[in-house]
């Protein structure tokens, strides 16, 4: 066993300027009307992102009345007496527009990120709904339904409920103490009128905060603004919160039971506010106690074998924040009592605070504090949504400032703050443990009797308002563009090839890396080989240990993760640019040099153990293995779990990593995709002295590419999953799909946006299920898979006496589009979100890179997103309909259901 005091190597400084922004290139604008603007310009790439945020949250709600903020959040997308239901989601669909929205502690936010050229659509809408929103009845008696379904899935989550439970006993009074979802008796009790009432309260433009971020000239921007914002009339203003909690004086526990495959512990300490000047010292106490594998609660839980994960969060918030520490820990035989996990944690707690933390260990915080900052620069969606939330609870400037505080915490501040805050009085500790005899899930089996009703939820068939009713709004189509001119791609004599695409917006760099050694390669008998072994890879070379590898990332402010998939094993590496070039030599050294140590192979099994023990008390998770089984015939390299079964993990010896290794991990498959701030012909000279005399073992065939051989369904088989203490049921579906080479894929990937869209609140799933029947909280389709045949695939979460109401439906839908019911409005809009999310996926280093390991991999080209795009406009309504007919299933689908016994 390995002590808790883990030894710090030397620490380098990151040494990247401070972006721009930092020095204040925000702009503040306030209207007559007292909305306040703040914009930033930011040109990296074609795409701004509009954050709508309002000055209200669970903390301004009352006993009794719990929920109504975030109630108010789904109504805001109900239409308003311009835009008629659902139009809201048609406009920002056809500017290709990423939009949503969250509700918080304190704040409300709604968010669209999308090609600049659109970004008016979402201002018009933002300004409409803000005094002009619709609280229709019966929008509202099917929305509720929706809300209910959200909090039963949340019920299936044990972590979940133990975080509800433990913020109920941690505060007594203020209104952080119920969940932003709101209490089920609440949701069920509050009418149309209620939330009518508290949309007339807040959301004034006197209690709201617009913030711009992306390609746009302020000035332009704000005119934007002002011809859609200054007609709206000031507001009485928002009532102030009063509630203080009274200060914590004595330790508070709670225990729950339930179905759950680990045991969860979670620690929670009241901490001060955003506005208070220890949040810097705390969040860099933070990071020593809870930031990855070097951090002390990892080496004191995780490495002494007491835990399988350990994390620390600090929540920043108006009035109070916490800092809890959430421990997964095994079950059953040989598993360490919760005395001990405890005992440990404390003890860690207590040498910080007495001993205090080393000038390498506060170093290594603050690296890593900058290189996240740094890595929110990356994207116009996180630096709008960091700006606009700070602005909300505190002053954007918060943010702004945010390194220049870090930096001047010293090893006095963080002991001083740890003894003042993290101390027993001021704890709420609770766990949720499993309970004897309901952990596992009951035997799939053929479809099961009728489900009982479940009194209560039933919502009853709403048509939307002014039906047929269109807004006129020219819209351009969005267009992805060619990344050809953008990317230089060499290949080494090894077979290496090299992808490399400069983006000198931040300076931070990505790294995407594959080679074709997943899943599909696992012996019969070893399911999970390939996943294993993936997650060795950082855990010990020829030259370095475990430690120091984990040591040197963490100390740069880098991440290094390796995965494997069923087609590829993959590695993805971000850095600050100036901290590149040693982080990238470590990644050719975890590559090319694993040792797969036995002290750390007991480390790794044990956390896939538990992770596959907790995925049997897992709705979602016992859903997919179901359907893979009952679409997949014995031997298909699909068939079997990504992560193996327990019995085979626990079989796999060090020699067989070593071996899966040597034969496919290896120069001649793999592709290193490289976006940022670097200079091409260095770094091209770099990855050939690093990779270049790699050379494939002797006498071993390099695998060829996967191509999925989905066999047809020619019947409709079902299974049932019983799981004990859930509330919701999750629903998969799946029929033979489109294969990646036939002529008509733009036309079935249509259709399928048009029907399913991954939950695009545009297709008429989500319209019909959800929005018509208040039948699921969400449910999307999709067409999955990179090579051969893409499967078709269906997921849902529904009140389980719905589920085959909610089938039914489904099935209506896509016998809509079989015989033809569906508009040249449904097709544009559809064209429109496909174009709109290729755009938005080069938003980022790591989205930019990501594209072209996908483009690479599948052969397709670099100017295939172009290509794809006009082929996408040249589709036909015709083409579309009879793409419909040939792959998405109406009669010989697959499926699963796993949900409540």
């Amino acid at each position: 066993m390995r002590g808790t005091k883990r030894q710090v190597a030397a620490v380098t400084p990151v040494t990247a300027p401070l972006p721009p922004v930092a020095a204040g290139e925000v702009g503040e604008t306030v209207l007559g009307n007292g909305l306040r603007v703040l914009t930033l310009e930011s040109h990296a790439a074609p795409v701004a992102s509009v954050w709508m945020v309002y000055k209200v949250g669970s903390r301004h709600e009352k006993p009794g009345r719990t929920g109504l903020s975030h109630v108010l959040e789904h109504m805001m997308f109900k239409g308003t007496e311009t835009l008629p239901h659902g139009e809201i989601d048609r406009l920002l669909a056809l500017a290709g527009a990423d939009h949503n929205a969250w509700t918080d502690l304190d704040v409300t936010a709604y968010h669209s990120t999308l090609p600049a050229g659109g970004m008016e659509v979402a201002l018009r809408i933002e300004a409409d709904r803000m005094r002009n929103a619709r609280m229709d009845e019966a929008d509202w008696a099917t929305e509720k339904s929706v809300i209910l379904s959200e909090l039963d899935g949340d019920e299936n989550e044990p972590t979940t409920r133990l975080i509800d439970k433990l913020m109920e006993t941690a505060f007594t009074v203020h209104g952080y103490r119920w969940p932003t979802i709101g209490k089920r008796e609440d949701v069920a009790a509050t009418t149309a009128a209620d939330v009518r009432a508290h949309y007339e309260t807040y959301y004034q433009p006197n209690n709201a905060i617009l913030v711009l971020v992306g390609d746009f000239k302020t000035e332009a921007a704000l005119e934007l603004v002002r011809r859609h914002f200054d007609r709206i009339p000031r507001g009485p203003e928002a009532p102030e919160v009063t509630v203080r909690e009274p200060e914590q004086t004595a330790e508070r526990r709670v225990t729950l039971r339930g179905a759950a495959g680990a045991r969860y512990g979670l620690a929670q300490y009241h901490t001060p506010g955003v506005t208070h000047g220890d949040v810097f010292a705390l969040d860099l106490l933070d990071t020593i106690l809870g930031s990855g594998r070097s951090s002390r609660l990892y080496d004191a839980l995780v490495e002494n074998g007491l835990t399988t994960d350990a994390t620390c969060d600090l929540s920043l918030n108006r009035d109070s924040g916490w800092m809890s520490f959430l421990v997964t820990a095994p079950a059953g035989r040989g598993a360490k009592p919760e005395a001990e996990i405890e005992a440990a944690l404390d003890g860690t707690l207590r040498a910080l605070a007495e001993e205090g933390v080393t000038p390498e260990e506060l170093r290594k915080a603050k690296n890593q504090a900058k290189a996240e900052f740094l890595y929110d620069q990356d994207s116009v969606t996180s630096l709008a949504e960091s700006i606009a939330y700070y602005a909300a609870v505190h002053d954007w400037r918060h943010w702004r400032d945010y390194l220049e505080k870090v930096e001047r915490v010293t090893c006095a501040d963080v002991q001083r703050v740890a003894r003042a805050w993290l101390r027993a009085e001021n704890r709420s500790f609770g766990w949720f443990l499993p309970e004897a005899g309901r952990k596992k899930a009951a035997a799939a089996g053929p479809v099961a009797a009728e489900l009982p009703e479940r009194a209560g939820t039933r919502p009853r068939a709403v048509a939307a308002n002014a039906e047929g009713r269109r807004v006129e709004w020219k819209v351009e189509l969005p267009t992805a563009p060619d990344l050809t001119p953008r990317v230089h791609r060499t290949r080494l004599a090894n077979g290496v090839t090299i992808i490399l695409c400069e983006n000198h917006a931040t300076p931070t760099v990505v790294l995407r890396a594959c080679c074709l050694a997943g899943g599909v390669l696992d012996p019969e008998a070893l399911p999970g080989l390939a996943s294993l072994t993936a997650s060795m890879l950082d855990r010990g070379t020829k030259n370095l240990s475990a430690d120091a590898i984990v040591d040197q990332l963490d100390s740069s402010g880098a991440s290094l993760d390796f995965s494997a998939s069923y087609e590829t094993m993959d590695a993805s590496l971000k850095a600050p640019a100036d901290v590149f070039s040693p982080t990238l030599a470590l990644l050719a050294d975890c590559l090319r040099n694993p040792v797969f140590p036995a002290s750390e192979l007991k480390t790794v099994r044990s956390q896939l153990l538990t992770g596959l023990e907790e995925n049997e008390t897992d709705a979602s998770y016992c859903a997919a293995r179901a359907l893979r089984r009952l679409v997949y015939p014995e031997g298909h390299a699909l068939r079997h779990e990504l992560e193996g079964t327990a019995a085979a993990v626990r079989k796999m010896k060090r020699a067989d990593l070593i071996e899966f290794h040597s034969r496919h991990v290896r120069p001649d498959t793999l592709v290193l995709v490289v976006a940022g701030d670097f200079s091409t012909p260095a770094l091209v000279a770099e990855l050939t002295a690093l990779f270049g005399d790699w050379q494939a073992p002797a006498g071993v065939a390099a695998p060829e590419k996967f191509e999925n051989e989905m066999p047809e369904l020619t019947s409709a088989p079902k299974t049932v999953i019983r799981l004990r203490d859930k509330t919701e049921s999750i629903v998969m579906l799946a029929g033979r799909g489109v294969r990646r080479e036939a002529p008509d894929l733009p036309a079935a990937l249509l259709a399928n946006q048009i029907l399913g869209g991954e939950g695009e609140f545009t297709a008429l799933l989500m319209k019909h299920v959800r929005d018509e029947l208040g039948l699921t909280y969400g449910v999307s389709s999709a067409f999955s898979g990179s090579r051969g045949v893409l499967p078709w695939t269906l997921s849902m979460q529904n009140d389980p006496a719905h589920v085959e109401e909610a089938l039914a439906s489904v099935q209506e839908v896509i016998l809509r589009l079989h015989e033809g019911k569906i508009s040249e409005d449904d097709l544009t809009l559809a064209k429109a979100v496909m174009s709109g999310s290729a755009i938005l996926t080069l938003e980022t280093n790591d989205g930019l890179a990501a594209t072209l390991r996908v483009l690479e991999y599948q052969g397709l080209g670099f100017d295939h997103l172009a290509r794809h795009s006009e082929a996408l406009r040249a589709v036909t309504l015709d083409e579309v309909i009879a793409a419909a007919r040939k792959y998405l299933p109406a009669k010989f689908f697959a499926t699963s259901i796993a949900g409540p016994g």
